[in-house]
């Protein structure tokens, strides 16, 4: 199955990390977990005992002290999707200058190639659900996430709806959904377009993702996500962000976009 879905993972600001626990608090945890063990083997000898004893009738001396073990919840309801109107139409190419290709990011998870940009972009370290990227952020003296882009495999979730004439499209618009759900945004949709990478089929979603409770005070990102049948059992996804105090990068998104390339 699939790697979880490649987001851009949410980042504690500079100065907010959580302070380690003090001993005395650590120890009344420990002395508590040990005090919860023993009541429950406790509880399994008398079960143990009681079943030994050969008596499979008459009510239970010691019933309601067991520890009760849950069944487990129903299936979780499968995600599905319906397109809201017609396609948006074609991205739009971005006026300015480029950050220059410095070479090609391979990405075998993925099964996808794309452009390796230059500063102020720079490769992605401690990938996470990712299984490559680039990006900019600055961590002092106040941690900003200027831009990104990430690759990787569809969320496990969404594969089913990812199935059939609209698959790739459901894909790409449940993905950004989930990405602005994440950072409490609302998504204004700007594209929307079947694409061919290596001759292979693919969906761009594009939108401008308006976030006033950004935890880094950020109102506005750009983002794009393509979706490619890379010809393997699940499709690769591309997302692209970009925030708005950075918007002289967006014509870094057409170089990643045309960039893409399925690789075996």
């Amino acid at each position: 199955m699939a790697a979880p879905a490649p987001y851009p993972p949410l980042r504690a600001p500079e100065g907010h990390r959580r302070r380690p626990e003090r001993r005395r608090a650590r120890g009344a945890l420990i002395g508590a977990g040990a005090a919860l063990a023993a009541v429950v083997i406790a509880a399994a000898v008398i079960v143990v005992v009681t079943k030994r004893d050969g008596s499979s009738s008459g009510p239970d001396p010691y019933a309601g002290s067991y520890p009760l073990v849950g069944a487990s919840g129903a299936a979780s309801a499968v995600i599905t999707w319906q397109p809201t109107g017609p396609p948006a139409g074609p991205l739009k190419r971005f006026t300015g200058r480029p950050s220059q290709v410095i070479g090609k990011i391979i990405d075998r998870k993925a099964g996808l190639s794309y452009a390796k940009l230059g500063p102020p972009w720079r490769p992605l370290k401690g990938l996470t659900a990712h299984t490559s990227g680039t990006e900019w952020d600055v961590k002092k003296p106040k941690f900003h996430w200027w831009a990104g882009a990430y690759a990787g495999l569809l969320r496990d979730d969404f594969v089913p709806a990812a199935k059939g004439p609209n698959g790739l499209r459901a894909a790409a618009e449940l993905t950004a959904a989930k990405w602005a759900k994440t950072y409490y945004g609302s998504p204004i949709t700007t594209a929307g377009q079947p694409l061919k990478v290596s001759g292979r089929s693919a969906w761009l979603a594009a939108y401008r993702v308006r976030t006033p409770d950004s935890f880094d005070h950020i109102p506005e990102r750009a983002l794009v996500v393509v979706v490619v049948n890379s010809g393997r059992n699940v499709p690769a996804v591309v997302e692209v962000s970009i925030a708005k105090p950075k918007y002289q990068l967006l014509p870094d998104i057409n170089t990643l976009v045309s960039s893409l390339r399925v690789i075996r």
